[in-house]
């Protein structure tokens, strides 16, 4: 039996040895989607409350938040 096969044998029961068996492309492309979704969830905060207080800038006399 080769070393490979009994690496991915011993690694397939530990969790900690499945993720260090991961390439560093794998890790690249995950992190880049954690903070590709973390910019999106971001904005999709912001930006609602940046329009609200545009608006209400303009708006006298109103309720203001």
């Amino acid at each position: 039996m080769s070393t490979a096969a009994t690496n991915s044998t011993v690694s397939q029961g530990n969790l900690l040895g499945q993720i260090t068996s991961m390439s560093r492309p794998f890790w690249m492309v995950n992190i880049m989607e954690m903070l590709e979704r973390l910019a999106y969830y971001g904005v999709r905060v912001v930006v609602p409350i940046y329009i609200a207080r545009q608006f209400c800038r303009y708006q006298t006399g109103r309720v203001h938040f």
